[in-house]
């Protein structure tokens, strides 16, 4: 045998052990990558669904009255005059806003997220979501502005939007200011929760 096919078979044999040894390291970390960018995803998913949710509280901290906090204040007021109408359905569509991005961002048929972090996070805007719904102020303006909104999202809101719909949200106290030609009579009705 000559040095030359000593030193090829030698080489060969450095080559798969090189082979066998590196392809599990380059697996190992591909995943660790992989896991760290699937993380960092997830908490800029949360960033940005937070801010604008924080950025509703806050407009709600300086208009209370207006009925837009996560848990209705109940107590009976007087009637809110047609300029708190029309600032409470702008609080109500900028959350409607922030319900959007929180589906678009975690609605698990959405989303190429963790299926446990989406369930953690989507369970709670699912049903802060349809607490919602159950204001007749809040689906009065949902059924005015939900033809802006991504198609998908508007579908799911449909869906679980149950008997909130026209007659419901014209009953709402705080429409009673609503100038007739603001409200949406026409508006198709609403899909029943099944």
């Amino acid at each position: 045998m000559s040095a030359f096919e000593y030193c090829k078979r030698w080489a060969e044999v450095f080559s798969y052990v090189a082979v066998v040894v590196t392809a599990p390291l380059a697996l190992w970390e591909y995943k660790d990558n992989n896991v760290k960018e699937r993380n960092e995803v997830a908490h800029r998913v949360y960033r940005e669904v937070d801010e604008k949710y924080v950025d509703f509280l806050k407009l709600c901290l300086e208009r209370t009255r207006l009925d837009c906090s996560s848990v209705p204040h109940g107590m009976p007021e007087l009637p809110l005059s047609s300029e708190e109408v029309r600032q409470q359905s702008v609080l109500y569509e900028v959350l409607t806003d922030a319900f959007e991005v929180a589906y678009v961002e975690y609605h698990p048929m959405e989303t190429p997220l963790d299926p446990e972090l989406i369930k953690a996070q989507w369970d709670g805007w699912d049903a802060y979501i349809k607490d919602f719904l159950r204001r007749p102020a809040y689906c009065h303006v949902y059924l005015d502005i939900r033809d802006t909104f991504d198609t998908r999202f508007v579908e799911y809101m449909n869906k679980i939007a149950g008997d909130c719909g026209p007659a419901t949200a014209a009953s709402s106290p705080a429409t009673t200011a609503v100038n007739p030609a603001n409200t949406n009579s026409g508006a198709a009705p609403v899909a029943a929760r099944k």
